[in-house]
């Protein structure tokens, strides 16, 4: 049996490279995400810093579905970190376990059972994440993603 590409399943597939964000084109059609890579991203990246009591005009355009469970909106702690701190090897560790947060309800909706992330400084404005969230000793989602610590640029 092929599969169909006309019928989409999933989110869009995102890919980042050097803290940019692209959405994945195959065979001129907009490719889905199988796995949830994608997630992790709007995990991490997607959400809104003002969104802290949930009210419409403060937070993601995503959190407003009308079928958006609570346990599935997203705010992006991790993201806000890096736009709102100095650059310090303390708020490193901050932000990696705030990152840690973010991607903490995989371990509900796919049964994973282990969630590991590195926060590293490249220089003295950018820093690398590296998420890995396992299930069964295997990989389910995660990647490397640099990106702009924005506080650092003001």
């Amino acid at each position: 049996m092929t599969e169909n590409k006309n019928e989409f399943k999933g989110d869009v597939e995102l890919v980042t490279k050097g803290g940019e964000f692209d959405i994945v084109i195959e065979e001129g059609l907009v490719k889905d995400c199988q796995n949830f890579d994608t997630a992790v991203l709007l995990s991490l990246f997607g959400g809104n810093c003002g969104d802290i009591n949930g009210k419409e005009k403060e937070t993601w355009w995503g959190n407003l579905i009308p079928e958006t469970k609570e346990e599935e909106r997203i705010q992006s702690e991790f993201g806000c970190m890096s736009k709102a701190l100095p650059i310090t090897s303390s708020n490193l560790q901050k932000a990696c376990e705030a990152a840690k947060r973010d991607v903490s309800w995989i371990k509900d909706e796919a049964g994973a059972d282990k969630i590991e992330a590195q926060l590293s400084a490249t220089n003295a404005q950018r820093v690398q994440l590296e998420i890995d969230i396992q299930k069964d000793a295997a990989t389910i989602a995660g990647g490397i993603y640099e990106t702009q610590w924005q506080e650092a640029v003001r």
